[in-house]
């Protein structure tokens, strides 16, 4: 069975592959996006970062790698990317949990269109529920929420409401 382009099984034995991202879908009409043009350039930078990280899901949460990141460009520091970082998660592109070291591309479902495919969208509701945080789950419940109709849609829905089960809006 042939596997998307963007995805490939990584190197490692055979009972622990996964799917990891090869590259992330950055559409020309962000360009035209209001938030993302208020972006600095270094903010932006680390969004496309993100969506194209190889440790990346298919429901957009990349674990917290900050010198990674920072080394993933000459000029780049790990106070340079966490400073990005804050600024995206204040324009909510992003959610971060600190404790958990977990990072969630709020809306990578949507904008990747992962729901239209529902196979990766299947392997993308697998993945929230791994998530650890809780701020993470309700950003999750959330975004699955907003997905346009979709043929998997039911199964979403009752997702989105797993993520949260047993859950408070504000964490204790």
């Amino acid at each position: 069975r042939a596997m998307p382009t963007c995805y490939s099984k990584s190197r490692t034995p055979r009972r622990a592959r996964k799917l990891v991202a090869e590259y992330g879908k950055l559409f020309a009409r962000i360009w035209s996006d209001g938030q993302f043009t208020q972006l600095d350039a270094r903010e932006q930078q680390v969004y496309a970062l993100l969506i194209s990280f190889s440790t990346r899901n298919l429901a957009g949460v990349l674990p917290l790698t900050l010198k990674r990141w920072a080394n993933a460009t000459a000029d780049a520091s790990i106070e340079n990317v966490t400073r990005a970082l804050e600024g995206l998660s204040a324009k909510t592109f992003v959610v971060i949990d600190w404790d958990t070291e977990e990072l969630l591309v709020r809306t990578f479902i949507r904008n990747d269109e992962v729901y239209r495919q529902p196979n990766l969208m299947k392997a993308a509701l697998k993945f929230a529920l791994q998530v650890e945080s809780q701020a993470l789950r309700w950003a999750l419940h959330d975004e699955l929420l907003r997905l346009p109709d979709h043929k998997d849609a039911a199964k979403t829905t009752e997702t989105a409401s797993a993520l949260i089960e047993g859950l408070s809006r504000t964490p204790a």
